[in-house]
């Protein structure tokens, strides 16, 4: 899974996915990450054997600094 803070920029970091024919899950409004309550972010869910090629896709054009650490 991708992670990033922000429910826009997980979109933005899926479209950008799907048009490269990757294979991202939908993001449900629900599936974002609690502590006490503040939401920290979200994921992006993509076949495991896609992260890699994936995360050299998105920072081969600039948009690597879009996800952040993940906090688990």
């Amino acid at each position: 899974m991708l992670f990033t803070d922000r429910l826009p920029i997980a979109c933005l970091v899926r479209s950008l996915l799907l048009e490269a024919g990757f294979h991202p899950a939908p993001i449900p409004e629900a599936e974002h990450v609690f502590l006490a309550g503040a939401d920290l972010g979200y994921y992006v869910a993509i076949l495991t054997d896609e992260v890699e090629v994936a995360l050299e896709f998105l920072e081969a054009r600039g948009h690597g600094v879009l996800l952040s650490d993940s906090p688990s």
